[in-house]
């Protein structure tokens, strides 16, 4: 019995020494950033992938991994729905254009804030996507940072992740 008592203690410690860590893991692996003066906000990515702005419309920037199979599109946009009706929409128009299947709709935190994320599963021809969006409305304003990712579905597993460190590294700069 007191080997047992040992053991599951010693198993308890490992498990909390490691979640003390993951924060660090993130900040160890994304070591670039990315600031963007203009629209006030900075980002931090893995060394092996690339930033690059790209002004077309609402997006403002690409991280892509250095492989280009998987990626995410900084987006700011304005809504005056309110958060609820502003991502009722947006998955209404997401599964219809992207003939996407939602897989999930959550509250989280990221970039300091609170935010939503929400998951897709997608198809381009015979290659399957997992697709998700993290949303970040912008305080006493009507406009919301979109972060727009992707990666084939087989990788989901490797790539969340870093997606998720990514939106959780962002910050607002103004």
């Amino acid at each position: 019995m007191k080997n047992k008592i040992a053991v599951q203690s010693q198993m308890l410690t490992v498990i909390l020494l490691c979640l003390l860590f993951i924060p660090s893991a993130y900040s160890f692996y994304l070591s670039e950033q990315f600031v963007d003066n203009r629209y006030g906000y900075s980002i931090r990515y893995p060394s092996s992938w690339n930033a690059s702005k790209h002004r077309s419309g609402v997006v403002l920037a690409n991280i892509n991994s250095g492989d280009g199979k998987s990626g995410l599109q900084i987006r700011l946009t304005n809504s005056n729905r309110g958060i609820n009706g502003f991502i009722n929409n947006y998955i209404s128009d997401f599964t219809n254009q992207m003939q996407a299947t939602l897989i999930s709709r959550n509250q989280t935190m990221f970039g300091y804030r609170r935010g939503y994320s929400i998951t897709f599963r997608s198809r381009r021809g015979s290659v399957s996507y997992f697709l998700k969006t993290y949303i970040l409305p912008v305080e006493n304003t009507s406009k919301f940072y979109i972060f727009q990712a992707g990666t084939p579905f087989g990788m989901k597993n490797q790539v969340e992740p870093v997606l998720d460190g990514i939106a959780a590294s962002f910050k607002i700069i103004r």
